[in-house]
């Protein structure tokens, strides 16, 4: 995310014995390449450079003024056609890996910082939840297929392991969503609010899997009652 109060850093890292090429795309939350101003000058929907042995590299978006622009960052190789219909390449790189810093300036409050590393694919995946004492959940999901939707699951489950809530989000081709639970949802009539009012008051784990068993990237931020931000970590759900 850039503007609005918002600056993004992404960090890649080569853990490997060779320089690597890089391309880091960045689309809106349906797919479309994002044009996006960075500091180094730079204004494209990619950007491109090398990764030496052991070497960081680290991008930060411009100041994006009051404008929030919104979407994802897509990580692959520039053998990857800039056209890119997702046919002949994967998102990726073998040997590289990295994380997303977010920063949220509130003048004349704070400035809040939380990390997320990169996300690998997988066909299911859980997060702790808190939405009781003015805490609330947000939680972004991700369909990286570049030519056919899924419908997702997000189901909860309280402390003792009761289902508090169940809904489904389909989600079209490279699309991304982000939701905030513990609120009024679209089906309540307030479009793009949150998608399990239920939760509220309510703590435990959110598990987001696919329909279909296809592959989904998520992850969830954590949101205390001053606006401060925490990254919340998968962890392993036996239950998939």
């Amino acid at each position: 995310m850039s503007g609005g109060g918002w600056h993004s850093t992404i960090v890649l890292r080569n853990s490997t014995t060779r320089t690597i090429r890089y391309r880091l795309e960045f689309r809106t939350p349906v797919g479309e390449q994002l044009n996006l101003r960075l500091s180094d000058g730079q204004s494209n929907w990619y950007t491109e450079g090398s990764l030496f042995a052991g070497g960081t590299k680290f991008i930060d978006t411009a100041d994006g003024g009051k404008d929030l622009q919104e979407g994802y960052a897509r990580l692959s190789t520039p053998e990857c056609p800039t056209t890119d219909a997702g046919t002949t390449c994967g998102a990726g790189i073998s040997g590289v890996t990295g994380s997303l810093i977010f920063k949220l300036s509130v003048p004349p409050q704070a400035t809040w910082e939380v990390s997320i590393p990169l996300d690998s694919t997988s066909a299911s995946v859980s997060f702790p939840y808190d939405n009781s004492n003015g805490y609330l959940t947000a939680l972004a999901i991700l369909n990286p297929f570049p030519s056919s939707g899924q419908r997702v699951r997000v189901q909860f489950r309280s402390e003792n392991g009761g289902v508090v809530s169940e809904k489904f989000i389909g989600l079209g081709p490279r699309s991304r969503t982000v939701r905030l639970s513990g609120v009024a949802g679209p089906e309540d009539g307030v479009p793009g609010s949150g998608i399990a009012k239920e939760t509220a008051g309510t703590k435990g784990t959110v598990t987001i899997s696919s329909d279909s068993f296809s592959q989904i990237v998520a992850f969830g931020l954590l949101a205390n009652p001053s606006g401060a931000l925490s990254s919340l970590l998968a962890i392993n759900d036996p239950l998939f």
